[in-house]
């Protein structure tokens, strides 16, 4: 759940940001996000976590009991109303983009991003930052101020 910080006195719900990770879809969880501008999701992609010598169906089975798979990220997104979805933490961390997107997709419309290391978003300006590249979605974005 949110924790509240004493110095923020009052922020439009889709200003927020709600941060989950290695986290089951739970309804907890749907309702922290509910309305929120920006949801930050782990993602376990089953499809390219296979076994491997030394990551058995058990490793695989153990790790996915706490992450959210794929096709469960944009359920939960569009049923929380989240203005936009940034995926992170993958397992495992090499997979196919495009993929994933589409899987996604099935359920959620609104923006989503694919995270980077030292990628920055500003929820008041609506723009995404990143390895010198600036994308600006405009201040409607995330609703209305």
């Amino acid at each position: 759940m949110g924790v509240p910080l004493p110095h923020i006195t009052s922020v439009p719900r889709h200003k927020t940001a709600v941060f989950s990770g290695d986290t089951r879809r739970c309804p907890a969880l749907i309702s922290a996000a509910r309305g929120a501008g920006l949801l930050v999701r782990e993602v376990f992609i089953h499809r390219e976590f296979t076994p491997v010598p030394g990551r058995s169906q058990d490793t695989i089975a153990n790790v996915a009991s706490y992450h959210t798979a794929a096709h469960e990220v944009g359920e939960v997104a569009a049923e929380a109303g989240v203005r936009c979805l940034l995926l992170t933490h993958f397992v495992p961390s090499r997979f196919d983009r495009d993929a994933l997107l589409e899987e996604v997709r099935t359920d959620f419309s609104g923006p989503l991003l694919i995270g980077e290391d030292l990628m920055r978003i500003d929820l008041t300006t609506g723009t995404v930052r990143h390895a010198g590249a600036v994308m600006s979605f405009g201040q409607g974005w995330f609703g209305k101020s």
